[in-house]
């Protein structure tokens, strides 16, 4: 089992809401698959910011679909939003869409992120 499930299952009681916001968002992309170039794509796969927006109960900006969340200054938001750019060196959409990106790495990237590693 991958040490960061390990570490999701064995979480502290007492997590901040960005570090429970990073563990549902991990939880959605393990459900749902990865969308690349989108928040959410036409299959309900997530990109790493849209499982963020979609873990605040928030609908993600999607092509070809109107409205969606577009006030991304919730501190909840950004405060995860800055540990992953802290903890991947890039802007987390850029780090998201690389071609070899791949679910397995964006979910564990999340949980390690949220549980301070």
């Amino acid at each position: 089992m991958d040490e960061s499930v390990v570490k999701h299952l064995e979480q502290p009681a007492e997590l901040d809401e960005a570090s429970k916001l990073l563990l549902k968002a991990a939880d959605l992309i393990e459900k749902r698959g990865l969308a690349k170039d989108t928040e959410e794509d036409d299959r309900g796969r997530l990109c790493a910011i849209g499982a963020l927006v979609t873990a605040m109960g928030k609908i993600p900006l999607a092509l070809g679909r109107e409205g969606g969340w577009d006030d991304r200054g919730d501190p909840i938001f950004q405060s995860a939003l800055r540990r992953m750019e802290a903890s991947v060196g890039n802007v987390v959409a850029c780090w998201n869409n690389a071609p070899a990106r791949t679910a397995e790495e964006v979910v564990s990237t999340m949980r390690r992120v949220a549980l301070g590693g």
